[in-house]
């Protein structure tokens, strides 16, 4: 935000701090969980976050506040999950918690991803073991996880009636890899 007001940064007027999303793959998907919950031993509320999308958001890091932390959320939210990662049950929990308010609060699992899913260590040849013919080719797992945020956060920080409209659950529900609720 900083660099927002100097002029001749790469920054300056790009962000508009009254619209700040956040989204976050595994320990970043717990640090944007973190920005959304209220005052916690590990971390605090950032007021500038107006929605959140953690994918994959490692909620046993909470440890014993999870999943209650999660009602503190009042932002939309946009949680991602992988149905065969070790975290499907505790996204579950996390996502059951989050109390009902903002427009949008979803979880998006999809079917047959696994944890490294959504990074790039597919296309580096990193996860092998997560990029065999059993898992969702991670290729396509991008395409739906870009047009969920880039819909999220035009829906809810731009206030965009069709980006709503395509995160409608009747529509999602065409995504046959991923179950929404």
């Amino acid at each position: 935000l900083a660099l927002n007001g100097e002029p001749g940064s790469f920054f300056e007027n790009a962000i508009d701090p009254a619209r700040i999303g956040a989204a976050g793959h595994s320990l970043g998907g717990y640090t944007v969980s973190a920005l959304a919950t209220c005052p916690f031993p590990d971390g605090t509320f950032d007021a500038r976050v107006r929605a959140i999308l953690p994918l994959e958001g490692s909620p046993q890091f909470f440890s014993t506040r999870a999943p209650g932390i999660f009602s503190t959320i009042a932002v939309p939210s946009l949680m991602i999950g992988a149905s065969f990662s070790r975290l499907a049950p505790l996204l579950q929990a996390a996502f059951d918690a989050l109390t009902p308010g903002p427009e949008v609060m979803a979880y998006a699992n999809l079917s047959a991803a696994l944890h490294n899913t959504f990074t790039d260590g597919c296309e580096i040849g990193a996860f092998v073991a997560e990029c065999g013919p059993t898992a969702l080719p991670w290729r396509y797992a991008r395409h739906v996880t870009n047009y969920l945020a880039l819909n999220f956060f035009a829906a809810t920080l731009n206030g965009d009636p069709d980006a709503l409209a395509r995160l409608d659950p009747s529509r999602m529900a065409r995504i046959d890899e991923m179950t929404v609720q």
